[in-house]
């Protein structure tokens, strides 16, 4: 597509609706889409994180009420994904430390954060690019919003297992454990 038509394309699409409105950028060798970025250097392809202007690097705060597993699932989550994106090391550590100091200034322990690191250091990116299989699990499941009270009410329905697993109709539904989250 001829660069005229696309700026011609690109404005008729901002008409569409007074309350939509979008930016755009143009580049013959980048492209920007959503939270990646795909450059062409040296005639390869290569990608990197892209966050945007407005990206406030705001994550869940370590003071939450979340559970300890969610806050420091969170980091390793983080640093993984970049060990998938980045094919140099040089700029995947960079930007490791960069995603660190994001964390830091959300109150995240030093000790949680180095964990993360060292955890995804141990992960080659052709490892990390492999996908896992899903677990399929036809377990009941018991989700309830997060209280640091719920751990009370699981270990409740635990206990009484045996009293579903009794009922003849319940039974049925409760032949394992329930997922209690």
């Amino acid at each position: 597509m001829p660069l005229d038509d696309l700026k011609n394309y690109i404005d008729f699409v901002k008409t569409f609706h007074p309350s939509i409105s979008f930016t755009s950028e143009i580049s013959t060798s980048t492209v920007k889409f959503l939270d990646i970025k795909i450059s062409i250097r040296d005639r390869f392809l290569h990608s990197s994180v892209y966050y945007k202007p407005t990206d406030s690097h705001t994550y869940l705060t370590y003071t939450s009420s979340h559970p300890h597993s969610c806050k420091r699932s969170i980091p390793f989550s983080q640093m993984l994904r970049l060990r998938r994106l980045y094919q140099d090391d040089h700029d995947f550590q960079e930007q490791c430390l960069k995603v660190r100091d994001f964390f830091v200034s959300c109150g995240y322990p030093l000790e949680i954060l180095d964990d993360a690191w060292n955890r995804v250091f141990k992960i080659s990116r052709t490892d990390a690019l492999i996908p896992r299989p899903e677990k399929s699990s036809q377990r009941t499941k018991l989700i309830m919003t997060y209280h640091s009270h719920n751990l009370v009410a699981r270990k409740i329905v635990l206990n009484n297992l045996s009293i579903l697993q009794a009922d003849p109709d319940a039974c049925e539904v409760f032949d394992e454990p329930p997922l209690v989250v």
